[in-house]
């Protein structure tokens, strides 16, 4: 939806009653005007454009699944939420062909109210709208994995100006010297090339603005007109542009990472969390380049100095650990948050049934009612019995009975949705302030809580990818851990399951999860996945740094994985059968006080 204005609802039918009653709901809905679109039939080929929403009615159920084949055949579709609406049940294809070509709904048409339709619709949007996003993030990720520092942050502001298809995006370091404030481009996008690194002043900048307020700043279209003294933008004629600052560590400015366009940015506001997440990742790459600099200038003089900088090396390798232990954590927050954004988008969606049912409430008749009985209260009796609006009143009192009934039971379930969703939102964002603090001390705790409250940062994605999850907690008293290490490594052997078992077909994805306590005062915890197993040879290799069995991988989470085990006087063990086995992961720590590390 980020490539020029698109035509969020498609209808694809035969049925000229059905698209006049959904063209006349969609116009009674302002944010719908202008967004629906009707295909020609017959339909050879999807037509140009982005189609968040296709609307499919045919009289004849071999049309129905011969236009539905043509629809996902379309490479462009695949994030496409399909509606199928019917005439009648007999048209509607079976049950295995739905699933396999993933249509969404199916209604009868006479069935289809006008409220309900306006809700699908928002409901299949903004699933769509989350998909994207998804998929946005998940190209984005895939450039780089084996690049770091420069060359990474290079491959970076391309691969964003590409995939928002903006003229330009960049990278930019904060320079604060002798009482000026400017930016040094590190890594630059502009009209399909990397362009020379350059400094410039930061007066009268919106870089200006987004550094000084330390937030995200979004000018989607006429930002020369807010900056009329950047000659810059000027003189590149700019008219959109947005950028994210970056911070170090202690919460310093390091410097931002923006974008540009010679044309307006419609869905700049939709793009911003993207930006965010990569600021971040592009934080961690200039902060560890200055590390890396600053390690190089010590070892300069590292030969005529040694006792002198021996400290100063161990605090700068301390400081490598941290911003490792950083990435971590922001591995486990990205998931974090896009179960949060899942959660809210259901939270909105009920939201709007309850305010859809209250306003057609029929409740508010009872006025009239009330009314007629006031004028009438001196013979309500003959009223009732023979008066010929007194006749109606009992039977229009039972109808409004049970309207009530049935809107008080919407009302319930929805409230229930948003109570049940805003409950495990505050269980995930208090799970992750536990972790974001990162101690590494050890503390007396209950391993099966950690183990499960590890696994609630993760259900929503498992339930999403049709994982199948089971738990068998044993009998374990309290014992040494240390929670920030642990969950870094079940959350780095999780994902590693999840990835392995999404190469299996829906309906053999499993993951089984199980603690006990052995007879040595060792507990144990077991992942163990049904996915692409191990080869034999790479079991002496699998914990090595820079081994990895992933051809997008680093070969480093499993082996700090192992590296934080031993830290806490742990152990780990991995056994597997072989190619598509699966594959088991076994973790063991000492039950006694003073055996958990530091």
């Amino acid at each position: 939806m980020h490539r020029g204005a698109p035509h969020p609802i498609a209808i694809l039918s035969d049925n000229q009653t059905l698209i006049q009653r959904i063209e006349q709901v969609l116009l009674q809905t302002p944010v719908m005007v202008d967004c629906l679109s009707v295909w020609p039939v017959p339909l050879r080929a999807v037509p140009v454009g982005e189609w968040p929403i296709v609307l499919v009615s045919f009289s004849s159920r071999l049309l129905v699944e011969e236009y539905i084949q043509v629809i996902r055949a379309d490479a462009t579709m695949t994030c496409s939420r399909i509606l199928l609406v019917l005439d009648a049940m007999a048209h509607c294809p079976d049950e295995a062909f739905l699933l396999k070509y993933d249509v969404c709904d199916v209604r009868l048409f006479h069935e289809w109210e006008a409220v309900l339709l306006r809700i699908q619709v928002r409901n299949a949007a903004e699933r769509y709208r989350t998909r994207y996003q998804d998929g946005l993030t998940e190209e984005i990720l895939q450039c780089g994995l084996d690049q770091s520092g420069h060359d990474y942050l290079r491959t970076l502001v391309r691969q964003i100006a590409k995939t928002f298809s903006y003229r330009g995006c960049f990278v930019g370091r904060l320079r604060e010297e002798a009482g000026r404030r400017e930016v040094e481009t590190v890594a630059m996008w502009d009209r399909d090339q990397l362009v020379p690194n350059f400094r410039y002043d930061l007066a009268f900048t919106p870089c200006n603005e987004v550094l000084s307020q330390r937030r995200v700043c979004l000018f989607p279209d006429r930002v020369t007109a807010h900056f009329p003294k950047d000659e810059d933008l000027q003189r590149l004629g700019m008219s959109a542009y947005m950028a994210c600052p970056i911070f170090r560590r202690d919460g310093s400015l390091l410097g931002l990472l923006g974008c540009l366009h010679d044309k307006p940015m419609p869905m700049g506001e939709s793009q911003i969390p993207v930006i965010e997440l990569f600021a971040c990742r592009a934080g961690v790459e200039l902060e560890r380049q200055e590390s890396m600099d600053h390690l190089h200038r010590l070892n300069e003089v590292l030969e005529d100095e040694v006792d002198k900088r021996t400290e100063e090396l161990r605090e700068t390798n301390q400081m490598m650990v941290s911003i490792a232990h950083r990435a971590g954590m922001a591995e486990i927050a990205t998931g974090v948050l896009h179960n949060v954004g899942n959660l809210l988008n259901s939270i909105q969606i009920s939201g709007e049934c309850i305010h859809e049912i209250v306003t057609r409430s029929n409740l508010g008749t009872l006025t009239h009612l009330n009314q007629l009985f006031d004028e009438n209260a001196h013979r309500i009796g003959p009223y009732l019995s023979h008066d010929p609006r007194g006749r109606m009143i009992p039977g229009y009192l039972k109808r409004l009975e049970q309207a009530h009934l049935k809107e008080t039971k919407q009302l319930m379930e929805e409230t229930l949705i948003i109570l049940e969703n805003t409950a495990t939102i505050t269980k995930i964002i208090n799970l992750q302030q536990d972790y974001a603090a990162g101690p590494t001390f050890s503390e007396i705790g209950d391993l099966n809580a950690l183990v499960n409250r590890t696994l609630d940062m993760m259900r929503v994605s498992l339930r999403r990818h049709l994982i199948d999850l089971k738990t068998h907690f044993g009998s374990i008293p309290e014992m040494p851990l240390q929670p920030t290490k642990l969950v870094q490594v079940l959350n780095n052997l999780l994902q590693n399951a999840k990835e392995s078992v999404l190469h299996r077909e829906e309906g053999f994805r499993e993951i089984e999860v199980r603690t006990w306590q052995d007879d040595n005062d060792h507990a144990w915890v077991s992942v163990r996945d049904s996915g692409v197993g191990i080869e034999a040879e790479a079991m002496e290799r699998i914990f090595k740094f820079g081994y990895t069995t992933k051809s997008d991988g680093h070969g480093f989470g499993l082996h700090c994985s192992i590296l934080f085990m031993h830290e806490m006087n742990g152990e780990m063990k991995v056994h597997s059968e072989g190619v598509d086995k699966g594959a088991e992961f076994l973790i063991s720590l000492p039950m006694a006080k003073g055996a958990g590390g530091e």
